[in-house]
């Protein structure tokens, strides 16, 4: 992909061409911007080039090393991940789907933040090693990609964002909540200490608004131990801590003891 890449963008400067893009660089960048391009339509021409070359080296390299690729499989190993999962239809009948995926990722306790990216669940777990790719596949997931020691990804295609707010929903209900931590240096230190907490404030009853300056700082796991059932991203500095009821005893905890 590299090295095509780099033919390809030497190709358009040595063709003089030129295309304006905004975000995506893909058909509506082209369309929108097609007037001020230089030589737009070689471009098109090119691109059908280099379609074809990438489809006839991806299909070589897949095919000459077995590349395990979504959707590839061997017809057995799927058999085996299905019957490695060992449920019957009266468990999966009694279960709703967000608990099922919920149980095949090791728990509520397991998951200490779920968001989605498109196609895939994005998730930072407390041990990978209790995922159940299996039971994730079983449960239609196209792949499992674990792309370091806390963190999991989950392909299920354009219903991954409607799951992954399922899942969050089956968390909050069945994850009970713990009592929040009284030593507030404890709960400051993971919040990266007290000097990095710019303001912390109750944002719609059960959650707490809080703004940091460095938010590389925050501890996401001693959070969940304190009794944060959800880290919510706002923005680099702004995030929202979800704590059900305990969202006021946090607040008065951190500004009694914030000077």
């Amino acid at each position: 992909h590299a090295v095509i890449t780099g033919i390809s963008m030497a190709l358009m400067f040595l063709f003089q061409v030129r295309l304006g893009f905004s975000f995506s660089a893909g058909a509506i960048d082209y369309v929108l911007f097609y007037k001020l391009a230089t030589n737009p339509l070689i471009a098109l021409l090119f691109g059908v080039l280099v379609f074809i070359v990438y489809y006839i080296l991806a299909l070589f390299f897949i095919k000459k090393f077995n590349l395990p690729t979504i959707g590839r499989e061997a017809e057995e190993d799927a058999a085996a991940a299905v019957a490695s999962v060992n449920l019957d239809p009266a468990d999966l009948s009694s279960s709703s789907q967000e608990m099922q995926f919920v149980s095949a990722l090791g728990g509520a306790e397991n998951l200490v933040q779920v968001d989605a990216c498109t196609t895939r669940l994005r998730l930072v777990v407390r041990e990978v090693n209790l995922i159940n790719k299996a039971r994730l596949k079983y449960l239609g997931a196209k792949g499992v990609i674990v792309p370091s020691a806390d963190s999991v990804q989950v392909i299920l295609g354009p219903q991954a964002e409607i799951i992954a707010s399922k899942i969050r929903d089956a968390c909050r209900k069945s994850t009970k909540l713990v009592k929040l931590d009284n030593s507030p240096s404890t709960v400051l230190a993971a919040l990266g200490g007290k000097n990095n907490l710019i303001s912390v404030e109750v944002s719609a009853l059960t959650r707490v608004k809080i703004v940091l300056h460095d938010d590389s700082l925050l501890q996401i796991l001693a959070l969940k131990d304190a009794g944060v059932l959800e880290i919510i991203n706002i923005s680099k500095q702004v995030k929202q801590l979800y704590l059900g009821d305990n969202a006021s005893e946090f607040v008065q905890l951190l500004t009694q003891n914030k000077p």
